[in-house]
């Protein structure tokens, strides 16, 4: 604004408000539109997720972090995600009793990572995210989702070695790590693995390793 003077708006600006009045008019971006002599810049009050009442802010953020940290503005489906200060209603969301229980996300074009917030939430019993384009690992931090009972991530492009620490994800009912390109050292986890996933290896793109060539033919 350089040597101009600056008025505090005093709006919580949502991701989707526009606020106009006859001296200004406000967008969520930060930006200013001076309708008379009134220079304006945006003072947001709260954070998005500060103004979520229905889950835990905590909860709120773990799902903007998914949706930022998987071209969440490039999904099929993205209706209401940070759009709305109902998280509840956003696309594959469920929730029960103030509580994120389910992320539903099947083949809806997320690339990225999975995001260590996801640990964030402590209710989530289901997470489908398979026929996506996700890569990375798989965060270890995920062993804290104690209730977690369904966790699909097959037809992926996920890779490196599964950590042991989904070992500790003991209320899950069902495992699908298939079509990825993931690898498992640990014997007690490849054993885990083998039990609730049992054609999880064969399933696996991973790339030969120890490779070497022993005799070379030119054809003339």
């Amino acid at each position: 604004l350089g040597s101009l003077d600056t008025v505090a708006v005093q709006f919580v600006v949502t991701a989707s408000q526009t606020i106009t009045n006859s001296e200004y008019s406000v967008t969520a971006n930060g930006g200013f539109v001076a309708i008379g002599q009134t220079p304006v810049v945006t003072i947001v009050s709260e954070t998005f997720c500060g103004m979520v009442s229905e889950i835990p802010s905590s909860e709120c953020e773990a799902l903007s972090t998914l949706y930022n940290s998987t071209m969440g503005s490039n999904w099929i489906r993205h209706t209401g995600w940070l759009d709305t200060i109902s998280p509840c209603s956003w696309y594959g969301v469920t929730c029960e009793g103030g509580h994120v229980t389910q992320i539903s996300l099947v083949d809806n074009q997320l690339e990225g990572s999975i995001p260590l917030k996801l640990s964030d939430l402590p209710n989530l019993q289901a997470l489908y995210l398979q026929n996506n384009r996700l890569g990375g690992s798989i965060p270890v931090e995920l062993r804290s989702l104690a209730n977690l009972h369904w966790l699909l991530l097959q037809n992926n492009a996920l890779n490196g070695d599964i950590p042991g620490s989904i070992a500790d994800l003991t209320a899950l009912e069902l495992l699908d790590l298939g079509y990825n390109s993931l690898t498992a050292s640990d014997p007690a986890v490849i054993s885990f693995l083998d039990s609730y996933d049992p054609d999880w290896s064969i399933t696996q793109t991973v790339p030969p390793m120890g490779l070497r060539t022993t005799s070379v033919t030119v054809d003339t």
